[in-house]
């Protein structure tokens, strides 16, 4: 039987036929894999939020996929949420991570892309229309790109 592969760092498991090999690597190798699911950095944000203010940009090392972006806040937005985009070489991505009017914290889970050897970067697209909010803690969550299949 032919190997299969796990979903996130693509490590070979042995097919059905092999099994001594099987259940001696099989657990062992869902672990390996769990273990690189998801990475995450965080960014600050000191200030009140700027609106079109591009705050941070990056390169990665490796190949990754965005999947979400958590918002934290010192001070909340009033009156409207502040959003943030994902930029790739300054260029505005379409996915928006918010933290509603009144909210301290709020996760969003993108429909996740890709970063290749663009400059991933964080926009603010919108702040609170009374009060702008800020002192925010801006978490990405990343899932690095698996390992070539051997």
């Amino acid at each position: 039987m032919p190997n299969t592969y796990t979903p996130n760092l693509n490590l070979p498991k042995p097919g059905t036929g092999d099994t001594g090999w099987k259940e001696e690597a099989d657990a062992c190798a869902d672990m390996i894999d769990a273990l690189g699911n998801l990475q995450s950095f965080v960014v600050p944000y000191t200030g009140q939020a700027q609106d079109e203010e591009l705050f941070f940009q990056r390169k990665f090392d490796q190949d990754v996929t965005i999947k979400k972006i958590e918002i934290s806040s010192r001070d909340a937005p009033v009156g409207s949420a502040i959003t943030i985009d994902c930029t790739l070489d300054g260029a505005e991505q379409t996915k928006i991570a918010t933290l509603a009017a009144g909210a301290a914290y709020q996760s969003t889970t993108l429909t996740p892309f890709n970063v290749t050897t663009q400059l991933f970067g964080l926009k603010i697209k919108s702040v609170g229309s009374t009060s702008p909010g800020g002192e925010l803690a801006i978490t990405v969550h990343y899932q690095p790109k698996a390992i070539a299949t051997i």
